[in-house]
Formats: structure tokens, sequence, C-alpha cells
């Protein structure tokens, strides 16, 4: 009957056309718009039977006639801003008001919620709200999500049941403690059942979310400005006296913070996905920003800075809107200081440090930034000691008060003002041990959930997270119905989000082959070499091994050469690869910041810089690389930049091979993450590794091989005068070869200004790589007769001029160094930019002896006139460097990654040749393969 019921629904959500429209109406942002102007009117009008009313009657509109249930959220959210100041239940028929004497609140105005029509009422459409919930959560509800093993509701459960549990032993005032109780436990529970089990997964997005959230922001600065326009009567901005006006019957001042606050960070998701608006939405920001200051609430201005400091992070990574949102900053600035300097110059300036950072100058409330939180939070931690299993109640407080003052409020609306304004101090006195653990179960569970398949798109909606938290540290708002409804709303949009990306994997995996691929009726595993920019220090080396692997067994295997990050051009891989790019740039311009990017990959670790890098740092990434490397359809990967190798190995069925082969003499906590086999080409390193890092290497996983220079380095003849005059150099000069990497950053241009004043008798080489800039100004670089001076760009002649040298000058990259070695030249290394540099460079001097450390130019230069006049010294280097000739070469490696293979797959063995199939693929040109 339940399925029939769906069913039926289903049918006519799809197919009457009226109900079609009204549902997208419903999902989009006219229908948030309008739903904020119609509150707006019903607070202003006092109007709170008509708001709850029509908004209870669209409640139930959705759950009955809806496909999906998403408008029901900015309902939740913003049920509560209906209640109106004119019948606030939170002030009695005195005319006090929970905070202060309010002399405007007169009247009996606030007996409204206790009247026979509101009570008759809100009976009516309470019970239908409560129906329709039911009945959605009876037909709908796909329980399955909630009670996943990974999703939140056991936490949940567990606070609700604490928030029953509250107080149970503690004796006093059992009713009103129950129903407080109660309605939290209520609150938590149902709420998040609800949302997590009836909202459409599919379109119940990020974007959405942010929506709703801007929309509160909007309207709570809209009515932020009414009030200061109908109320504000001539009072100190910072006075305590006018801080009682800033109230609706929802909420006060530090509620209008809190909010805002909360919903800021969603500016900077909007700037995140628009390409025209990004100044928009930051403007968006500090306007709200500064909207806080006039809310007087401290604890929410500090978590908004915060906030906002974030965003301008992620805000600068992008250049090119970088210089447009430092004007705007700085007019922020500009503004700010003029504030200030009319604060000083009106004598009202220390009146605003006295109440921002000392004290409150009137004295009230505590006379301090606490406002006497100090001395409710000692009183909660004395009801924790009395009851320390299930803490003393929510109303303990107020129990208190009454036993000792006789206050007459005794009722559930009093006990919120009553409450610890510390969500820890608030548990433990409230809910004791047991509330205790049940929160940090759920606050586990979020932090889990937060991280899981985590991109920087969920970041806006974790610092709203986070600055909730924060907030509830200083404030009750963890307690009040708008902030846990918007609460809960962001966790189920992040296991939404969750959600989609593992059905969108497992998708991917089911269309995984199981078998090897036969080509031409033989079985082949297919060996993805796959090549990323980060310095040509790793495509070199995976060129070597793929063609050595190619030569000797791609007869037997299917050989891929992927540029993984840039074949299929999606944006979000082309970005990331872009980011490896920059890095490495910054590392050559600045020293100190690789040094400190390597110390703090060695505080942080290989798992979790490779989450937050491969999955966080650029949106959508991890997604694409992931369907990439399904569609590669590989048996094994091998790798030379830990990249490949992390998204291989987040393949979970029918995960490939992974070999990482690192070119450096050491290896770094990138590298580090695991792979099933680690090559390395130093002695040093292997040795190193192996004692450094027991757990996760040993001697089955790591392995030693010879460093994978390119094949055709080997055909190239020793003869150094030969290979001049081929090059149409003087074939009796001293050669130099000079190159800093392939973005030729470095000293090359200050040694090279100097040789040509020197003009000292010899060939010098200089390789510039991709900066341009650098090869412009060398090739107008005038000098004698003596120095004969080449300048090359990006250059496909490298290892011929390396073969004519004598000397490399240039930093210690893993290549450079190597191939130098290998040609027999002595190098004079000019820079290391990293720590592993500095490895590589202490390698080739102290190891292979054939190098020498000088990071001064002018020392440079004076080193080679002295090998000019004593030649007998440079060539102990040069002979030092031919003797670790014999260490070189990637046929080892291709007989390892044979081996592996072999093990896997036996059959490899006894599989007859076939010399005809394919052996090289340059990506996947296929469509059939083509899977992402």
């Amino acid at each position: 009957m339940i399925k029939s019921i769906k069913d039926n629904i289903t049918y006519l959500a799809e197919n009457v056309g009226v109900l079609r429209a009204i549902e997208r109406f419903l999902s989009s942002r006219w229908f948030l718009g309008l739903l904020a102007v119609f509150i707006f009117v019903v607070q202003a009008m006092g109007w709170d039977l008509v708001g709850f009313a029509v908004l209870a009657l669209i409640f139930v509109y959705i759950c009955l006639f809806c496909k999906g249930t998403n408008g029901t959220v900015p309902i939740l959210c913003m049920a509560t801003f209906c209640v109106s100041i004119q019948n606030s239940p939170a002030k009695n028929a005195s005319g006090f008001h929970l905070l202060g004497k309010c002399d405007y609140f007169v009247g009996e105005a606030s007996k409204f919620y206790g009247s026979p029509a509101f009570i008759f009422t809100a009976a009516i459409f309470g019970s239908m709200v409560a129906t329709a919930l039911l009945f959605r959560l009876l037909t709908f509800g796909d329980f399955k999500r909630a009670f996943s093993p990974r999703g939140l509701l056991i936490g949940i459960s567990m606070v609700a049941v604490s928030f029953l549990l509250s107080g149970i032993d503690a004796g006093g005032d059992e009713k009103a403690n129950l129903i407080f109780g109660a309605v939290q436990a209520a609150t938590f529970f149902f709420v998040y059942l609800f949302l997590s089990t009836t909202l459409d997964y599919d379109t119940f997005s990020f974007d959405y979310i942010a929506n709703v959230m801007l929309t509160i922001m909007f309207y709570i600065m809209a009515l932020l400005a009414y009030i200061y326009a109908t109320r504000f009567g001539g009072f100190l901005i910072l006075s305590s006296k006018w801080k009682v006006y800033i109230l609706s019957g929802w909420g006060m001042s530090l509620d209008f913070g809190s909010y805002l606050a909360m919903t800021i960070p969603a500016w900077f998701y909007k700037m995140l996905r628009s390409d025209k608006m990004k100044l928009f939405w930051l403007s968006i920001a500090l306007v709200a920003t500064a909207a806080i200051y006039f809310t007087l609430a401290r604890g929410s201005m500090i978590v908004a800075g915060v906030e906002i400091l974030v965003g301008l992070i992620i805000a600068f990574r992008e250049r090119k809107t970088r210089r447009k949102v430092f004007y705007v900053l700085l007019a922020a600035v500009s503004i700010i200081a003029v504030l200030l300097f009319v604060l000083w110059k009106t004598d009202t300036f220390q009146y605003f440090f006295d109440y921002f950072i000392e004290k409150e100058s009137t004295g009230e409330a505590g006379g301090d930034v606490s406002s006497g939180r100090w001395t409710i939070w000692g009183r909660y931690w004395g009801y924790f000691l009395e009851n320390p299993v299930f803490g003393g109640g929510f109303t303990v407080d107020l129990r208190e008060s009454v036993a000792q003052f006789g206050n007459p409020n005794n009722g559930i609306f009093s006990a919120y003002s009553y409450l610890a304004h510390n969500l820890l101090f608030q548990i433990l006195g409230s809910c004791g041990i047991v509330g205790v653990i049940a929160m940090a179960i759920h606050l586990l569970g979020v932090l889990r959930v937060m991280l899981s398949k985590a991109d920087i798109s969920r970041a806006f909606i974790v610092l709203s997270i986070c600055g909730f938290l924060a907030m509830s540290l200083l404030d009750t708002i963890f307690f009040k119905a708008q902030f846990t409804f918007l609460y809960l709303a962001m966790l189920v949009a992040i296991e939404a989000d969750v959600r989609r990306k593992v059905e969108k994997l497992r998708a991917a995996e089911r269309n995984t082959r199981t078998t090897l691929e036969k080509v031409n009726g033989v079985e082949k595993p297919r060996v993805v070499f796959a090549f990323v920019e980060a310095g040509m220090g790793h495509i070199m080396p995976e060129r070597s091994l793929a063609d050595a692997f190619e030569e000797k067994y791609g007869d037997r295997c299917t050989v891929i050469r992927s540029r993984f990050f840039s074949e299929t051009n999606e944006q979000s891989l082309l970005t990331l690869e872009e980011s490896f790019v920059r890095e490495v740039k910054k590392y050559n311009r600045n020293w100190v910041y690789g040094y400190l990017n390597m110390y703090m990959m060695d505080i942080l670790g290989a798992t979790f810089l490779s989450k937050i890098i491969m999955d966080a740092y650029v949106p959508g990434a991890r997604e694409q690389a992931l369907l990439h490397m399904k569609a590669l359809d590989p048996d094994m990967v091998v790798s030379t930049h830990w990249s490949t190798n992390y998204y291989a190995e987040q393949i979970q069925n029918n995960k490939p091979l992974t070999v990482t082969y690192i070119p450096d003499v050491q290896t770094i906590p990138l590298f580090n993450y695991r792979s099933d086999m680690t090559l390395m080409n130093s002695k040093r390193g292997y040795e190193r590794t192996l004692k450094k890092y027991k757990r996760r290497y040993n001697t089955d996983n790591l392995r030693m091989v010879p460093f994978a220079i390119r094949k055709e380095a080997f055909d190239i003849p020793m003869d150094k005068k030969i290979n001049r005059r081929q090059l149409g150099l003087d074939e009796d000069k001293m050669t130099i070869v000079m190159f800093e990497g392939g973005y030729g950053l470095g000293r090359m241009g200050k040694i090279a200004t100097l040789l040509a004043k020197k003009d000292l008798p010899l060939n010098v080489v200089i390789i510039c790589g991709k900066n341009e800039k650098l090869y412009k100004k060398l090739s107008n670089l005038q000098t004698g007769e003596n120095c004969n001076l080449i300048v090359e760009g990006f250059c496909d002649k490298t290892l011929e001029y390396l073969a004519a040298a004598d000397v490399f000058l240039g930093k210690s990259g893993a290549s450079s160094v190597a191939e130098a070695a290998f040609f027999g030249l002595a190098s004079i290394i000019t820079k290391y930019a990293t720590s592993m540099e500095r490895d590589n460079a202490e390698y080739y001097i102290k190891d292979v002896k054939n190098a020498v450390k000088i990071f001064s130019p002018k020392r440079v230069v004076e080193q080679l006139e002295e090998w000019l006049n004593a030649p007998e010294k440079l060539k102990t280097l040069q002979d030092n460097a031919l003797a670790y000739r014999k260490y070189y070469g990637s046929e080892a490696s291709a007989d390892v990654l044979w081996e592996m293979l072999c093990k896997k797959y036996p059959q490899l063995l006894a599989a007859p040749l076939d010399t005809q199939a394919p052996t090289k693929l340059e990506g996947r040109k296929d469509k059939k393969r083509k899977r992402s």
C-alpha cells in the first residue's frame, strides 16, 4: 500500500504540469526570496499566526505533492522568524524583557502565545505538519541513508537520549526539565531523520544550501536595518541600554550576530563558483561582517573575522581576481581607518576600546567581556560535580534562581536565559558524563563526514559548522531551533555530497574490467606510465622507464603513455597540474618557502597531506582523476610523481599494481604514500628510507635500481671533441653547460653576466628552459673574443650539450646532476631550493664526489678560472663521475615491473608472443574505453 501511494505521488509530481511548475518554483531562488519578504512583513506587522499558518500549509503541500522535500529546508530554518516582537513569549505583562527593562514593551502582548486562540490554531497546524512529516517518512523515507554505518544517526540518537535523561536523578521541577529536554531531543533527532531520509540527494547540493544561507543573511541584515530605522533614538551605539533594543521576537542581538557569522562563508562558495561576480560576493561578505558590528556581538565578530580571512586566502589563489580583490580590501581598510579616526576625534575611541576589549563601561552585565559567563560556567561545573552521571538537567540553574530569589519566570521560555552560554559546560552540568560521551561521539561523526571525500567546494559549509560550534562556546545557540535546523541541514548537505561521490565511483567501478585484456587472442596486462609535469625531473625518468619496459616486454603487454592530467582536457585536472608547476616555481624563487614546505610535510605526514592536496585543493579534481584512472583500465600504474600513484591506490575494485619511482636521492613524505613497490636509485637513500620509515618499507616493497636515464643517452658518443664539432662549438675550449630545471629559475643570469665580462676562453651554453624573459635577456648579452656564448630556450639537445661539456652549472635537480655525472662532468651546484635538492647535492658531493657547492656567482667564476689554470683538479672530479656511469639504465627497473606482473598473473609466463599486437598508446583514444 505504501509503495502504491509513493508511486501515485511520484506519477502526479512528474506528469501533472501545474504540480511540476509548483515544485520547480519551490526549489528556486524566487521562492527563497519571496519567503524572506513574506516573513519580514509578518515580523513587522506582528502577524505571527498568519506566518505560521502559511508556512505550515507550504510544508504540508511539499510533503504530500512534491517528489523532493528540499523546499522544506528554508521553511524549517526560517519558521521561527515569524515570532514578532509584539508577541514575543520572552517578556511578561510588566514590560520587562529577560535582558533588561524595555520601556516601549508594555501591555499584555506577551500573553499571546498562551492564549486559547493561539493554542487552538497551533494545535491544528502543528498536527497537520506532524502528520505530513510522518507520512513522508513512511512513504518516501530512504532509511538506508540514515542507518548507514558512516551516517550521523548513531551520534545524534545518543545526544537525543542524553537530552531526555538529563537531570533524571537530580530532583526538582522534573516536569519543566522533561519538557525542555524532550523538545531538544525531538528537534535534534526527528528533524535530522526527516532531512536525511526524504531530501532529494541528487539536487540538494551545496549550491542550494548556500542560497538558503544567503537568504537568511540578507533577511537578518534587512531586519537589522529596520530595527535601527524604527527604534534607534540617539543612544550611544555601544551602550548596553541600546543593545536591549536590538532584538526581535525570535532572538536578540547575539542571535543576529551569530546567524550572520554562521551564514557568511556562503559568499566565498559563490565566489568560487562565479566567473563574473566574484567581487560582488566579496563585497557582500564585507558588508555582512560590518553588520555584525551593529549587533554588538563580540564573539560573532571574531568568528566572522576568521571566516573572512579563510575566504580571502581562497580568493587570492586566483590570479585573475587578485588585484581587484586587493583594491576592494584597500577600500574596506580605508573606511575602517576613517571610522576609527572619527571615533578618536569625537572622544569615543576609549569607549569603543572598553566595550570590545576590556569591559562594558556602563558596568552592567558583570562589567567584563564575559558578561558574567565565568560565574555561570562555575555554577554549571558545580552542578556537574553534584550529579556527574546524568547532570542536573536543563532547568537546574532556573530552579536554583527560583529557590534563591523567588523568580516567578519559571517556564519553558525562561529556561533559555538560564542556560550556561557554553556548549561544553551546558552538557557537563545538564547531562553529565552520559551527555559528554554522546556529544563526543556525535562530533567525531561530524568530523568524519566533513573529511570524507572532501574537496574545496565543501570548505564553506565546514567553515560554517566550525563557526557555529565555536559560537556555541559563548552562547546558547546550539539549543535554539533556528540554528539547530540550519546546522542539521548543512550536515545532511555534506552527507548528500559524499553519497553522490560514492555512487558515482561505484558506477564507474562496476564497469571496470576484472580479467586481463585480450589482444589478438593473447592476454596482455595494461601498463600505464603516467606523465606529470611538475618539473622535468619527473617526466624524463618516466620516459626512460616506459622506453625500457616497452622494448623488453612490449610484446607481452599493452604499454600506455598517459599525459594523465592534460589528455582529457578536464579543467579541474589541468588546474591541479598547473598548481604543481606553480609550487615548483615558488620553491626555486624562494628557498625559505621550499624548506618550510618540506618541514610541514614531515610534520603532517603522507596520508593527511595527500588527501588534502589531491582530494580538496582543486574542486572536482578527485572525481575526474578517479574516473580517468578507471577509464585507462590499468593492471599496473608506474609513477614518478606521487599524485598519479595516489589516484591509482584509490581504486577499490580490481586495484592495479602501483609502482613509484623516486627520481631524487632521498624520499619525501608525499612519496611515502602507500604503493605496491617503490624504486630508489641511490644506496644512501635506500638505506636511510629503510631505517627511517620502518613501518612503511621493507625489502619486499622497496628496491634499489640504477638511475632511470633516457635511453638515447647511451647512443651519444663520449668523445667530447666530436660532440662539440657536431654542435658547432670550439673543440679546444673548456665547455660549460648551465641550466636550472625546466623553468630556468636561479642564478644563471648573474653568472652569465660575470662570465661575459670576464671573457674567459670558454664555450658557455645556457639553457633557459621555459623562462622566456631570461632567454631574451641573455640573448642580447655581449661577450668578448674569447668567450663563446650560446643561449637556448626550451631545448631538445640537452643531452648532446652535456656530452660535449666539461662542467655543469645549476641547481641540484634530480635529473640535472644525474645526467651530468653520466657524461663525466664536474658539477658546480649553484642552488638548492628544498631539503630534497640539498640531499641530491650532498650525494654527488660526498658519495659520487664529482660536485662542489658554490652559491656565490662571483665565486663560481673564480672556480672556473681556477680549473682553467689547473685542469688536473677538474679531471679528478670528471673521473669520479665516469666511475659512477655503471649505475645508470632502466632495464633493471623494467625487470622489477615484469616480475610483479608475473607474480599476479602467472599465465603471462606461458603466454605465446604476439609481435603484431599494438604495444604503445598515447592515452586512451578508442571511444569504447573512454568511460570518463
